[in-house]
């Protein structure tokens, strides 16, 4: 699927080469293909240098979304996707069997896979893991480099359900780095921070997530720790929508 250039195409094939030709009912097109991926909201909207009318913007794409959740257009199938910290807890008592089901060479489940879900069959999906990486922090960590530059740092990692569930090895990873260069580090898990819902349209949810995950990171900073959160995505919630 053709995902970045759909706002482009729109624009260059409109009659004036400008956003203010573009047919107001095109706009969902743009809004379904939308990934949050904040280009349009962290500096400026891409077509900016062409158009001096205000744009699609990620804030019209999640609003617009939140208008199908509202009149329930948002199909059942995207809302058990989203789910990610009940899908993840399921799936990680039968890890082997789910990344053999969801295995993009798997011709058998994948095929039926896709009807259900509407996720082609040849997307990989990510795998699961029997052990967590909150799990896996409850181990001792690597040894903290006492005289490194950053020694006396102290950073709690939000790992993310993705980390958590599904890639503890960048977790893994980001410690041993930091410890390499002298920060300390401690691994802390509340819940999913939601941005699944927030492509959904279920901004309930997402207010829900920011008031137990903020909360629960705030003692952190009190105590002087940096925050990190380990998948970017994440990043941009804490900092725009748990504030």
């Amino acid at each position: 699927m053709r995902r970045v250039p759909r706002l482009f195409d729109l624009v260059d094939n409109s009659d004036t080469g400008e956003l203010d030709s573009v047919a107001v009912a095109d706009y969902q097109k743009v809004a379904d293909a939308c990934t949050l991926c904040d280009m349009c909201f962290m500096t400026k909207c891409l077509t900016s240098h062409r158009t001096n009318s205000t744009s699609i913007s990620r804030m019209s794409c999640c609003g617009n979304r939140a208008v199908e959740f509202h009149e329930g257009r948002v199909p059942w199938v995207r809302t058990e996707l989203g789910k990610t910290d009940r899908n993840g807890e399921l799936a990680r008592y039968v890890a082997p069997l789910a990344n053999w089901g969801s295995d993009r060479h798997n011709q058998l489940t994948r095929p039926v896979l896709e009807k259900v879900t509407q996720v082609d069959r040849n997307a990989a999906l990510p795998k699961y893991h029997g052990r967590t990486f909150v799990a896996r922090s409850r181990r001792a960590g690597p040894p903290v480099t006492q005289a490194a530059p950053a020694s006396g740092r102290k950073a709690v990692l939000y790992a993310t359900c993705f980390v958590n569930y599904n890639n503890p090895s960048i977790g893994e990873a980001t410690r041993a780095v930091l410890a390499k260069n002298g920060v300390q580090t401690e691994t802390v898990y509340p819940q999913c921070c939601q941005m699944p819902q927030l492509e959904a349209g279920d901004l309930a949810k997402v207010a829900a997530a920011a008031k137990h995950v903020a909360p629960t990171l705030g003692p952190y900073i009190d105590q002087g720790y940096d925050i990190i959160a380990l998948v970017p995505s994440c990043a941009l919630m804490l900092k725009f929508e748990c504030r």
